[in-house]
């Protein structure tokens, strides 16, 4: 039987290599639905984790309680809103904008009545390694906060990770974002850490703009933080139209 000649062993490689890459772009496109709709779950399951604990709810009961309570609309920076979907505005690129440009997202969560209960604000920033992210339920008063969401996507195990844990986000819960004459403020997470849950919590209680911080995750923190005042300067428009109506 005669030896193959590298013409044909190339041939042969090339075809492999073709069928190879085509199987692989049908199960990509195959598997993109799935993962477009998981995205979309885990958004929800933040939303809705802001006001109310979704760990034991199955994905049907998420997306159904979603669709009865949550409405969606865009705003400008100038608060002005725009006629676009929420779906088609992806908060990680509007990052990348230039302020004065970007696309806010706001989700008002309604009560039986049809009235917001919560307005819930998308932010997006910067940690120490990758980007991180909240949702933050926003009270009627228009300055309490009602609960947080944090996550991120490569901080570091045990540090800069813990952001994404509840009892971080906990921290967050009643604070202010506005000062004593009505005005915008920001909610800065401290250096250090004074000792975790309840005690976190206590050693701030009278800090209406303050929360412990992150032991070992300093940088972190700091993206925490920017990424607070950036998305606070950006929705205080809509905000404070929103604060006149009440």
């Amino acid at each position: 039987m005669p030896k193959p000649t590298n013409s044909y062993i190339l041939i042969f490689m090339i075809t492999l290599s073709v069928f190879s890459a085509v199987i692989l772009a049908f199960v990509s496109e195959s598997l993109k639905p799935a993962q477009i709709a998981n995205i979309e779950l885990e958004k929800k399951k933040s939303i809705l984790g802001t006001f109310l604990d979704v760990s034991t709810m199955s994905k049907e009961e998420i997306n159904k309680l979603y669709d009865s309570k949550v409405k969606t609309k865009v705003v400008s920076v100038d608060s002005k809103e725009l006629d676009m979907s929420e779906a088609t505005v992806k908060v990680s690129d509007e990052y990348r904008k230039d302020l004065k440009e970007r696309h806010l997202p706001v989700y008002e969560i309604l009560n039986d009545k049809g009235e917001v209960e919560y307005t819930v604000l998308p932010f997006y920033g910067h940690g120490l390694y990758d980007d991180i992210w909240a949702y933050v339920a926003i009270e009627p008063d228009m300055k309490t906060i009602k609960g947080v969401v944090l996550d991120n996507k490569g901080e570091t195990p045990g540090l800069g990770a813990r952001m994404s844990e509840k009892q971080i986000a906990d921290r967050y819960k009643g604070k202010s974002i506005r000062d004593d004459k009505g005005n915008i403020i920001t909610i800065t997470m401290q250096k250090g850490e004074k000792g975790g849950g309840e005690v976190s919590i206590k050693a701030f209680e009278n800090e209406p703009h303050k929360v412990d911080g992150l032991s070992g995750a300093t940088n972190t923190g700091k993206g925490i933080n920017v990424m607070f005042e950036t998305y606070l300067q950006a929705y205080t428009a809509y905000l404070n139209s929103k604060l006149t109506t009440k």
